[in-house]
């Protein structure tokens, strides 16, 4: 926004999709302003690709369930009830030469009760909580990080038009 930089004047998606960190509400706000667009996150992993992905309803993410298996279960192993926060663990369905069973990919997440207004029949799950780590023998939740939180969004959209113009 400032000198008068738009995104629309550069680009015109049809959809926003994030990955890789949560999309914080102080960027999802300025994008959806600026472009006219509601960005969309999407959860995945370099191994298995994209395990869920969310819907313009906005109530969830959808487990992409023609292509993964996905369980969240507690410390015990056994499955989380709903809407408990558990370990998420993935089956990929579509890998012949090294498959990924009941794959434990490190992130705390919770299924989400109910059917989805738009229609979809894939099972929701909450956006990621966290990561778990079970490294020191024992369990921390650490929150995911975002550049939002860790500067401002001016700065990033700044760090944006610089790169663009450059």
């Amino acid at each position: 926004y400032e000198h008068g930089f738009r995104l629309r004047d550069h680009i015109k998606p049809r959809q926003i999709y994030c990955s890789g960190e949560t999309l914080q509400d102080l960027v999802r706000e300025r994008l959806e302003a600026d472009l006219g667009l509601a960005p969309l996150n999407f959860y995945g992993s370099l191994e298995l690709g994209r395990i869920a992905a969310q819907c313009p309803a906005r109530t969830g993410l959808h487990v992409n369930e023609d292509h993964v298996i996905v369980e969240i279960v507690r410390e015990s192993g056994s499955p989380a009830d709903e809407p408990a926060v558990g370990s998420v663990l993935v089956t990929g369905l579509n890998a012949r030469a090294m498959p990924l069973l009941r794959y434990r990919i490190g992130d705390l997440a919770a299924w989400r009760d109910g059917p989805c207004p738009c229609g979809s029949t894939f099972r929701l799950i909450e956006p990621p909580l966290g990561r778990s780590s079970h490294s020191s023998g024992c369990n921390r939740l650490s929150r995911p990080s975002t550049v939002a939180s860790r500067t401002s969004t001016k700065s990033v959209f700044r760090r944006i038009n610089s790169g663009w113009h450059s």
